[in-house]
C-alpha cells in the first residue's frame, strides 16, 4: 500500500503523518509501562525495576516478585535475629571441629584494669602467656610469650611455669619449671607483674 504506514497497533494512516490518528495520544509510553507491570521485556532500560505479576498466597494478598539488576535483594527477615559465626578451618582449608569445654573456673586480676579483668579456666590445657594465640593472653611485658599452663583434669588444677623467663609464683613462692604444682581455691598466681586470684566454680 503506497503512501500508508502501519502503526504498532496495526491502524494504517498516512505517511505525511507523524503518529496514528487512530490511537490515543501517549498509548506508546502507557503499553511500555503495561509491559513492565505485566511481565514483558523492557527496551534496554537497565535503570528501571520491574514488577512481575506474582500468584495469590494463602492470605489472599498478591505476591509482588522485584527483579532489579542493579540492586540484589537481601536474602532474610529484617524482622528477625539472626546471629551465626564463621566456620572456622584449619591450616589445610579443611571445616575444623568446634569443641566446648565446660567452664570450671576463673583467675581475676585489678593490675591490669581497676575495675577487674576475669578469665575463664576451662576444662583441659589452659595456656598463659603474652602471645594472642594463648587461651589467657596478658598483656605484660614481664610475661613471656608462653608463659605457663593451668590445667583441669577431673576436677583437679594444676599450674605448670614453661621455662618462662621472670618465673611463675603460686602464694608467693617461685615455681620450678615443668614441675607441676597441684592449685586450691583462692590461691593467688603471679606471672610477671600481674597477680592473680584462682576460684573454682563448684
Amino acid at each position: 500500500m503506497d503512501g500508508l504506514k502501519q502503526c504498532e497497533k496495526g491502524h494504517f494512516f498516512e505517511d505525511n503523518l507523524d503518529s496514528c490518528p487512530h490511537c490515543p495520544k501517549g498509548s506508546a509510553k502507557a503499553d511500555e509501562k503495561k509491559t513492565q507491570i505485566q511481565g514483558g521485556q523492557p527496551k534496554n532500560d537497565t535503570t528501571k525495576t520491574e514488577i512481575f505479576g506474582g500468584g495469590v498466597n494463602q492470605e489472599g494478598e498478591t505476591e509482588v516478585k522485584r527483579n532489579d539488576s542493579n540492586k540484589k535483594e537481601p536474602s532474610f527477615d529484617p524482622l528477625k535475629t539472626t546471629i551465626s559465626s564463621p566456620t572456622p578451618t584449619s591450616d589445610n582449608g579443611e571445616t575444623a571441629k568446634v569443641s566446648r569445654r565446660k567452664l570450671k573456673g576463673w583467675i581475676v586480676t585489678y593490675d591490669i584494669a581497676d575495675y577487674g579483668v576475669d578469665f575463664k579456666i576451662v576444662e583441659g590445657r589452659n595456656s598463659i602467656g603474652q602471645k594472642a594465640s594463648n587461651d589467657i593472653t596478658v598483656d605484660d611485658t614481664e610475661v613471656s610469650g608462653m608463659h605457663a599452663v593451668l590445667l583441669c583434669k577431673n576436677d583437679k588444677f594444676m599450674i605448670s611455669d614453661e621455662m618462662s623467663t621472670n618465673g611463675t609464683f603460686v602464694n608467693g613462692e617461685e615455681l620450678q619449671p615443668r614441675a607441676p604444682f597441684n592449685l586450691n581455691d583462692g590461691d593467688k598466681i603471679k606471672v610477671g607483674h600481674t597477680e592473680f586470684l584462682f576460684k573454682t566454680s563448684f
